[in-house]
Protein backbone atom coordinates (compact mmCIF):
# COMPACT_ATOMS: atom_id res chain seq x y z
CA UNK A 1 0.00 0.00 0.00
CA UNK A 2 2.46 2.53 0.94
CA UNK A 3 4.66 1.98 -2.23
CA UNK A 4 1.17 3.05 -4.29
CA UNK A 5 1.34 6.69 -2.50
CA UNK A 6 5.19 7.26 -1.53
CA UNK A 7 7.91 7.41 -3.77
CA UNK A 8 9.85 4.35 -3.30
CA UNK A 9 13.28 5.28 -2.43
CA UNK A 10 11.63 6.22 0.75
CA UNK A 11 10.69 2.59 1.61
CA UNK A 12 14.33 1.52 1.96
CA UNK A 13 15.31 0.78 5.29
CA UNK A 14 19.14 2.27 5.55
CA UNK A 15 17.23 5.93 3.95
CA UNK A 16 14.50 5.48 6.62
CA UNK A 17 17.10 5.16 9.41
CA UNK A 18 18.66 8.02 7.69
CA UNK A 19 15.66 10.01 7.95
CA UNK A 20 15.19 8.86 12.05
CA UNK A 21 18.76 9.69 12.31
CA UNK A 22 18.14 13.32 11.21
CA UNK A 23 14.67 13.89 13.36
CA UNK A 24 15.99 12.79 16.36
CA UNK A 25 19.19 15.08 15.61
CA UNK A 26 17.11 18.16 14.41
CA UNK A 27 13.54 17.67 16.35
CA UNK A 28 12.67 17.69 12.48
CA UNK A 29 12.90 16.48 8.54
CA UNK A 30 11.53 17.89 5.42
CA UNK A 31 11.29 14.98 2.63
CA UNK A 32 11.30 16.40 -0.70
CA UNK A 33 9.62 14.97 -3.70
CA UNK A 34 7.82 12.46 -1.09
CA UNK A 35 4.92 11.35 -2.45
CA UNK A 36 4.26 9.56 -6.51
CA UNK A 37 3.90 11.94 -8.91
CA UNK A 38 0.55 10.58 -10.06
CA UNK A 39 -0.76 10.85 -6.57
CA UNK A 40 0.71 14.16 -6.17
CA UNK A 41 -0.93 15.17 -9.43
CA UNK A 42 -4.71 13.35 -8.57
CA UNK A 43 -4.63 15.15 -5.19
CA UNK A 44 -3.67 18.86 -7.07
CA UNK A 45 -6.30 18.09 -9.47
CA UNK A 46 -9.06 17.55 -6.65
CA UNK A 47 -8.38 20.91 -4.47
CA UNK A 48 -9.79 22.35 -7.40
CA UNK A 49 -13.34 21.00 -6.52
CA UNK A 50 -12.59 21.05 -2.57
CA UNK A 51 -15.18 23.00 -0.54
CA UNK A 52 -13.48 24.82 2.47
CA UNK A 53 -14.73 25.84 5.75
CA UNK A 54 -13.09 28.37 7.48
CA UNK A 55 -12.19 28.13 10.86
CA UNK A 56 -11.09 31.56 13.43
CA UNK A 57 -10.26 32.46 16.42
CA UNK A 58 -8.66 35.50 16.66
CA UNK A 59 -5.91 35.01 19.28
CA UNK A 60 -5.52 31.55 18.16
CA UNK A 61 -5.94 30.41 14.37
CA UNK A 62 -6.93 31.56 11.12
CA UNK A 63 -7.51 29.14 8.30
CA UNK A 64 -9.55 26.66 6.37
CA UNK A 65 -10.23 22.79 6.05
CA UNK A 66 -11.72 20.70 3.26
CA UNK A 67 -11.30 16.91 2.23
CA UNK A 68 -9.60 15.13 -0.25
CA UNK A 69 -9.21 11.03 -0.30
CA UNK A 70 -5.29 11.83 0.10
CA UNK A 71 -6.19 11.89 3.67
CA UNK A 72 -7.48 8.10 3.93
CA UNK A 73 -4.03 7.19 2.97
CA UNK A 74 -2.49 9.37 5.14
CA UNK A 75 -5.05 8.64 8.12
CA UNK A 76 -4.38 4.86 7.50
CA UNK A 77 -2.97 2.03 9.85
CA UNK A 78 0.15 1.57 7.12
CA UNK A 79 1.00 5.22 6.75
CA UNK A 80 1.15 6.12 11.09
CA UNK A 81 3.19 2.81 11.10
CA UNK A 82 5.67 4.96 8.65
CA UNK A 83 5.51 7.97 9.92
CA UNK A 84 6.08 5.59 13.76
CA UNK A 85 9.21 3.89 11.92
CA UNK A 86 10.81 7.31 11.53
CA UNK A 87 10.02 9.22 14.50
CA UNK A 88 9.25 6.30 17.29
CA UNK A 89 5.27 7.98 17.72
CA UNK A 90 2.25 6.99 16.40
CA UNK A 91 0.75 10.23 15.34
CA UNK A 92 -2.94 11.69 14.95
CA UNK A 93 -5.08 11.37 11.80
CA UNK A 94 -4.46 14.65 9.34
CA UNK A 95 -7.14 17.06 8.09
CA UNK A 96 -6.63 19.38 4.62
CA UNK A 97 -5.91 22.81 5.30
CA UNK A 98 -5.58 25.78 3.55
CA UNK A 99 -3.60 28.78 4.30
CA UNK A 100 -4.53 32.13 2.52
CA UNK A 101 -4.19 35.63 3.12
CA UNK A 102 -4.31 36.49 6.74
CA UNK A 103 -4.22 33.11 7.72
CA UNK A 104 -1.90 31.95 10.59
CA UNK A 105 -2.13 29.74 13.94
CA UNK A 106 -0.21 31.31 16.88
CA UNK A 107 2.79 30.07 19.07
CA UNK A 108 0.99 28.33 22.25
CA UNK A 109 2.21 28.43 26.01
CA UNK A 110 1.93 24.96 25.64
CA UNK A 111 4.43 22.54 23.35
CA UNK A 112 2.60 20.08 21.06
CA UNK A 113 3.67 17.00 22.37
CA UNK A 114 3.00 14.25 19.62
CA UNK A 115 5.23 13.82 16.49
CA UNK A 116 3.33 16.04 13.30
CA UNK A 117 3.38 16.12 9.99
CA UNK A 118 2.38 17.75 6.93
CA UNK A 119 2.55 17.23 3.06
CA UNK A 120 2.41 19.86 1.56
CA UNK A 121 0.53 19.72 -2.09
CA UNK A 122 1.78 22.78 -3.71
CA UNK A 123 4.80 25.58 -4.26
CA UNK A 124 5.42 28.33 -2.12
CA UNK A 125 7.10 31.72 -2.45
CA UNK A 126 8.57 32.37 0.84
CA UNK A 127 7.84 36.16 0.23
CA UNK A 128 4.22 35.54 0.96
CA UNK A 129 4.75 34.13 4.82
CA UNK A 130 3.52 31.10 6.13
CA UNK A 131 6.45 29.52 6.78
CA UNK A 132 6.29 26.66 9.50
CA UNK A 133 7.85 28.08 12.33
CA UNK A 134 9.02 26.21 15.61
CA UNK A 135 9.73 28.98 18.37
CA UNK A 136 11.66 32.36 16.34
CA UNK A 137 15.02 30.40 15.40
CA UNK A 138 13.73 26.86 13.19
CA UNK A 139 11.43 27.09 10.11
CA UNK A 140 10.82 25.14 7.10
CA UNK A 141 9.30 26.97 4.12
CA UNK A 142 6.79 25.22 2.77
CA UNK A 143 7.79 23.10 -0.65
CA UNK A 144 5.69 21.67 -3.40
CA UNK A 145 5.19 17.53 -2.78
CA UNK A 146 7.52 17.46 0.47
CA UNK A 147 6.62 15.79 4.08
CA UNK A 148 7.47 18.07 7.04
CA UNK A 149 8.28 15.61 9.98
CA UNK A 150 8.18 17.88 13.37
CA UNK A 151 8.60 16.57 17.09
CA UNK A 152 6.01 18.14 19.35
CA UNK A 153 7.04 21.60 20.51
CA UNK A 154 6.28 25.09 19.80
CA UNK A 155 5.14 24.96 16.08
CA UNK A 156 3.18 27.29 14.16
CA UNK A 157 2.44 28.64 10.42
CA UNK A 158 3.42 32.54 10.44
CA UNK A 159 1.17 34.97 9.11
CA UNK A 160 0.54 34.52 5.26
CA UNK A 161 0.47 38.18 3.99
CA UNK A 162 -1.67 39.79 0.68
CA UNK A 163 0.35 39.00 -1.71
CA UNK A 164 -0.28 34.93 -0.99
CA UNK A 165 -2.15 32.12 -3.37
CA UNK A 166 -3.18 29.70 -0.97
CA UNK A 167 -1.05 26.90 0.62
CA UNK A 168 -2.54 23.66 1.08
CA UNK A 169 -1.10 21.06 3.85
CA UNK A 170 -2.71 17.31 4.55
CA UNK A 171 -1.83 18.27 8.20
CA UNK A 172 -2.13 16.85 12.07
CA UNK A 173 -0.20 20.46 13.10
Amino acid sequence: MLAEYIDPKYLKKDIISQMRTQYKKDKYVLIEDFLQKNVLNKAKKELKNTKFRKYFIPDEYSFSIGRIKLLDFLGSKAFSQYISAITGEKVAKPHLCRFGKGDYTVLKDKPMKKARFAVILNSWNQKWGGRIMRGKDVFVVPKENALLLAEGGHWFVQYVNHHAKNLYLASNF
